[in-house]
Parts: structure tokens; sequence; C-alpha cells
């Protein structure tokens, strides 16, 4: 097998995987005359943890997919679509913004996609469309995510997905004065893998049944890698036939719900002029696919390989032309929807956008899947996938060539290090240069509020987690000076043996993302500590939940203390000081950073200092209790 013969620089293959970002990003000429918006309906279909193979069109042998198999001859359908990302968050976000996800970073569970982003619903409103967003998926909604608030109306169902697609109908049946854009995002084949009846039974002991065996393993929490997360667990069933049947059946059941909403949308007479597009968030790894168990926790082919069929509005195929049968083999992805979206409703494409009209002539090598701390880059028919917070080369990349090995069976690396090291280079350096994208507007000042309001629910204000072994509560509840006003409150309950150099529990916050930042708080320490953390990362990957990277400092009653944790360096003390900090009483704390050195004041006394460092990582804002502790927290500020 031999490489591609594009006898290129490492930058010059980077300028090709960036491409995309920066010709579709060339402004206007000005001279052009306004563009008249096209009174076309937009629905974008987003089946949640869907893989592309599991689709007939695709080539799976089990009738998953008959009716989206046919209606996909009435339109365009892409061979090798790849998302965003690997979790529901970043990815549709992506989809949402026409930026990559290692633009808007928006990559983790606690991450907040920034407000200076524009989103397709808030372009489209400007054009005179109403938007609404229908989703069994509740990563998509509360205020803190800043996300759902960006539609008109934001609705959160819950399974099975028949009502959201009965919801979906009941809008369309309304008189529309306007020019729509629906958004649903069912959790279609989520875990854990619960398909109604009769799809539950579809695929359970037919001619493709049996021969996987069972689960090696059942893991604690999100862990999947060498067995089976305890949450998908169904029945007290170990047999991996059983659950691939079940995700098998949960994708009969949507094929079922898409034909209910086509059904509807022709006999309302909105089919020809809507555009209707059918995409997945991401993929699922299933039964042990290079040792991961029934979860979406890498970039391997089973969950980045999305599908992508787009139906245009015949009313537009009448007068430009028919695209009804096309199969596309170019190499796309989450971040074209966008544009593309734009560009047929002839709206003008905003010039931070980084994907291309994917209707378009010509052909694009590339597509690129990001998470905060891993990567991949397909360039033709080769995908090269670097894991690493640190963006430089590693000798764990791998290398496949997708044509002769789809599942990713053999690693190339050691067969073609020239083209592994371009390829790799170029992932590195176009992620690099993302990084450092800013959004329209951005500028100094506070991005983060938070007052903790007794009406708002803390779901919307950001994810508790505790260590194994540990219990404690986080909860808003009446302030203790001002009862009408709500005040955060954290307690240890039980368990103990922990680092006391890390919180046994802590609260990360739904903020957006930015390196360097500052953040501030006001603190009622009532006995033990408490931490505060900026640009950090608690890993949803080991079951302890500590941090992997940030700036953590820690305040008890009578000392302070200020960590920087980094991949492979751990926990690093930096500074400690004495402190008299009087108990029961409320305090200022604020973490500064300036991007050159970091200190720290209390009550708006400096008392500790560090050089920088983050100066790389975007994480979030955490705040940390430890063992025997118990605190008061309010007014957190996060200013840049």
């Amino acid at each position: 097998m031999r490489p591609p013969s594009f006898g290129t620089s490492a930058a010059l293959v980077a300028g090709l995987a960036l491409a995309g970002c920066l010709a579709s990003s060339a402004a206007r000429a000005d001279d052009r005359p306004p563009r008249v918006p096209r009174d076309y309906n937009v629905i974008v279909y987003v089946l949640d943890t869907t893989r592309a193979d599991h689709f007939g069109l695709y080539g799976y042998a089990r009738e998953t997919t008959p009716y989206v198999d046919a209606l996909a001859g009435d339109g365009i359908v892409w061979e090798r679509a790849t998302s965003s990302s690997t979790h529901t968050f970043p990815g549709t976000s992506t989809i949402l913004t026409g930026v990559t996800t290692a633009s808007h970073r928006a990559s983790r569970f606690t991450s907040a996609l920034s407000q200076n982003w524009p989103t397709l619903p808030e372009l489209l409103r400007a054009q005179g469309f109403e938007s609404w967003l229908i989703t069994s998926n509740p990563v998509l909604m509360g205020a803190g995510r800043q996300l759902a608030a960006r539609f008109d109306e934001a609705t959160h169902t819950y399974r099975p997905d028949a009502n959201l697609t009965d919801l979906a109908i009941d809008y369309l049946e309304r008189a529309h004065a306007k020019p729509f854009l629906l958004f649903l995002q069912p959790r279609a084949c989520h875990s854990p893998y619960e398909a109604p009846p009769p799809f539950d039974e579809l695929f359970v002991g037919d001619s493709y049944y049996g021969g996987l065996g069972d689960v090696p393993a059942i893991l604690p929490g999100p862990l999947c890698e060498g067995g089976m997360p305890r949450v998908a667990v169904m029945r007290d069933s170990l047999s991996m036939d059983w659950y691939v049947a079940q995700y098998d059946g949960l994708l009969a059941y949507m094929d079922r719900e898409i034909q209910r909403l086509m059904q509807a949308l022709e006999s309302l007479g909105l089919r020809d002029s809507t555009l209707v597009i059918i995409t997945a968030d991401h993929g699922e790894m299933l039964a042990g696919e290079h040792g991961y168990y029934f979860c979406h926790r890498s970039h391997y082919q089973g969950n980045t390989h999305v599908p992508l069929i787009m139906l245009l509005p015949p009313a537009h195929q009448r007068r430009f032309g028919s695209r009804a049968g096309e199969w596309r083999a170019e190499n796309v992805g989450h971040v074209d929807l966008a544009p593309t979206i734009l560009e047929l409703l002839n709206i003008e494409r905003p010039s931070h956008f980084e994907g291309r009209d994917l209707l378009a002539a010509g052909d694009r090598d590339e597509s690129e899947s990001h998470i905060l701390e891993a990567r991949a880059l397909h360039y033709r028919a080769w995908k090269v996938i670097h894991r690493g917070a640190l963006l430089e080369p590693s000798t764990a990349t791998e290398l496949y060539h997708l044509p002769d090995d789809p599942r990713e069976r053999h690693d190339l690396a050691a067969q073609e290090p020239v083209l592994l090291r371009k390829l790799e280079s170029a992932l590195l350096e176009s992620t690099a240069l993302m990084h450092g994208r800013r959004p329209p507007g951005f500028g100094p000042g506070p991005f983060l509020r938070v007052r903790f309001d007794l009406s708002t629910p803390l779901s919307d204000v950001g994810a508790h987690w505790d260590l194994p072994g540990f219990r404690s509560t986080w909860s808003v509840v009446p302030h203790p000076d001002a009862p009408q006003n709500g005040v955060l409150h954290a307690r240890h309950l039980r368990g103990g043996g922990a680092d006391p150099s890390l919180p046994v529990s802590t609260l990360g916050l739904f903020s957006e993302p930015d390196s360097p930042y500052s953040a501030g708080v006001r603190v009622r320490l009532e006995r033990g500590r408490f931490s505060l953390a900026t640009s950090a990362l608690h890993s949803e990957i080991s079951p302890e939940m500590h941090p992997q990277w940030g700036n953590l400092l820690a305040i008890g009653a009578e000392r302070a203390s200020l960590w920087l944790l980094r991949p492979r360096l751990g926990l690093e003390l930096v500074d400690t000081a004495p402190l008299q900090l009087a108990l029961g009483d409320w305090h200022t704390v604020r973490l500064e950073n300036d991007g050159v050195s970091m200190s720290v004041v209390i009550d708006g006394q400096p008392l500790l200092f560090a050089a920088s460092g983050s100066d790389f990582f975007y994480g979030t804002t955490f705040l940390g209790l430890y063992r025997d502790s118990e605190a008061y927290f309010d007014d957190l500020v996060q200013w840049r």
C-alpha cells in the first residue's frame, strides 16, 4: 500500500487541513448586491448516538432503516461524514455555529457555548425565521449551557421519542406566517438502549444474532474501556448480542418516527418548501470494538462516522435542477451544515464560519473531529488519530487507510512513518490555530456571573461529582442573612481516606472556556476547607473524578495553598501562606490570571503568587469541598 503522492511539507498539509476554514471565511466583495432570502423552511433532525454503518444505505445487513433508505433516494447522501466531536454538546454546538469544536471549545460536560458565537437560529431570526428546539437529551437544555436559549422556543421531552415526534407534528400543524427552523434531537440510540415494543424484540434471535458472547466486565461510572458502564446495563443482561439487538431496535424505531414526521410534512403541504437534513451528533462503540463497550469515548469510526442525508426542497430543485439520488464521497463534517443551510436560503454567511457549502461543486480532501484531549483528521482515504492534552507529536498516534480497513484494525503508523508525521503535523497545527481563534465581539471584561437564584435548578448551573465512597450535598438554599435570596450550600456527609490535597466533591460550573481568565467568589466557610479551580478539567474517565489539569486554590481557616495540575506532571504546589479566615463570615476570594502571572487575593489583600499556568488548556471553573467540610458560595464571576 502506497501513500498518496503529494510531496509537500507538513506546513502545506496543514494548509490543506485548514482550507475549509480559511477559504470559506473569505469576505464577500463589497459590490455584490444584497441577497434576498428564500422562504424555505428548515428541519434539522439529529439522531443521538447513531452510527452510520448500522443504516441499510451504508451497508448494514439488518433491516434497521427501510424508510430512511428509501427516502435517501430523493436526496443527497454523503458517504464520509464525520461528527465534529464524540459527545452531544460539542457536536451540536458545531452544527449550530459553523465552527469546529477546537474553535468554540465547548468540549466537556461542564462547558457552555460562548454567547459571542452566533448560532443558526439567531442568524435566521435576523432574516425573519422562527425557531424551535425539541429534544429528549437534557444536555442541550438549561440556561447555564447558553444553547437552548438561542431558540425562540425550546422543549425538553422524554423517552419514548414518539413524544418528540408528536410535538414536532403539532408545531407543523400551526399556521406559520414566517419560515421556520425546527431542530429535533431525540435520544435515539443513546444508552440505556430502551427500545419500546415491538422494537425491543425485533432483532433478538434473528439470523445475525449470536457469536458476540458476554460483556467481559461491568465497570463503575462512565468507564467503558475493557467493560460496560454500569449505567448502560439493562435487565442484568451480559449478552452483547442482546444489547446490539436493542441498539438496532432503537434505530428501527427512529426510522418509523422519521417516517411519521415526513408524512406529516407532506400531508400539511410543507414538503415542497422545506429543507430536511438527517444526521447524528456522534456514533457509539458497541461490542468491544477497540476495547470499548457500549459508549462513545473514542475517535474510531464507530463513534465519528455519522449518517448525512439532505433532502432539498422540491421547489428549489424545480428552479435549480434535481439533486435526487446523489451519492457524495468527499470528506465532510458537521462544520459544513450551517454554511450549507445559509447558502441554500440565499443568506450571507458570516465571515467566521469554518465550514463550506456542501452543495457547491468540488470535493474537499479533509475533515476533523475533536475533544479537548484527542483529535482526528481524515485526509483523502487516510485517517490519523492523535491523543494527548499537549499538541505535540506522539508515539501513540495511529494511522489507518479506511477503504482497505473500514473498522481500523490495522494501524499503519509503523509502515508509513513519513505520511504519519505529515498528517499528524497538519492536525496539530490546525488544532493549535483553531484553539487560538476567538468569537466575534470577543473582548475583556466579565463573561460569567452566577447568583444562585432559589428558582433556578442547580442542574442548570453545574454538574456535581463525588469521589467513590464519599457523599456530599450541593444545593441552592435560602441565604443565611437574606432568606429571600438564594445561596449555594455544600456539605460533606460521609466518607474518608482521600488524598488531602484534593477535594472529595466538586461542582463544575457550566461556563464558557477561555484561557487565561480570572475568577472570584464570595464564600462563607463553616468548617474544613474549600477550593476554587480555574481552567480545570476533572477526569470523566477516572472513577475518582480528580482534576486532570488546571489551577487549584485550596483555602482553610489557617492556610491557603495554590496548586498547578498538569498532564503527566501531576499536582505541583507553587505557593502557600498562613491565613486567618474567620469561620462563619463572608469572604471574597479571587484567583487572578493575566496570562503572565497568577495571584490570589482574599478580602482585597494579595496573598499568593505564581507564574501563569493557564496558557493553553480550556477547562472550566470548579468549586470544591474537602473531607469534613461545609461552606456557602455566592456571587461567582469569571472575567478575562
